[in-house]
């Protein structure tokens, strides 16, 4: 069993985890990528497997990003070009 280790340990390894592979910055360019109609409805969540994973709030939400997942493929690998995705899931928030 590990030691006791200090919540600020903890919180810093796992920001610098987030800092390194670019998830922070995916996390705050995603508004624009997003724009305005997906942005109150949906929330960045991972990339993983070239796969860029969404939280949605509502089956509603869900049939916009598939409207409009061309363009946020498109978008994404504009802005992160290191970090390609070729689909996107989505997930229902709870």
């Amino acid at each position: 069993m590990k030691g006791v280790v200090q919540i600020n340990e903890l919180l810093d390894k796992y920001m610098e985890k987030l800092r390194n592979n670019g998830t922070l910055r995916m996390i705050s360019a995603w508004p624009g990528i997003a724009g305005s109609q997906l942005y109150g409805v949906t929330e960045f969540w991972k990339v993983e497997d070239e796969t860029l994973y969404l939280r949605v709030r509502s089956s509603s939400a869900r049939n916009l990003v598939n409207l409009n997942s061309r363009r946020i493929i498109k978008d994404f690998n504009t802005a992160f070009p290191d970090h390609k995705i070729k689909a996107i899931r989505t997930v229902r928030m709870s």
